[in-house]
């Protein structure tokens, strides 16, 4: 199955892909959280693209961590800004 760049289920698959293939020893969600984190940075410094587009992938991503970290991802946002199969572009 493809996923789409920026999408909530690309970002769920490589924070999980992340956690997967790091050291053993480092609990689960500090492997998420750091794999979160990477790529909050990237969008934010290395990505180029729209702004809207950037905003988009942000919150997509920021929906994905909190769905996989098991968190109550609605309190604070409205959902992702598009559906789960949208692209980010």
């Amino acid at each position: 199955m493809a996923f789409f760049f920026g999408t909530v289920d690309f970002f769920e698959r490589e924070i999980l892909n992340h956690s997967a293939k790091s050291p053993l020893g480092i609990s689960t969600e500090d492997k998420m959280y750091k794999k979160y984190k990477t790529l909050q940075r990237e969008l934010l410094h290395d990505f180029v693209c729209d702004e809207k587009i950037r905003k988009d992938c942000l919150v997509n991503l920021d929906f994905a961590y909190r769905n996989l970290a098991g968190q109550d991802y609605l309190s604070g946002l409205n959902g992702p800004s598009f559906h789960k199969g949208s692209q980010c572009s």
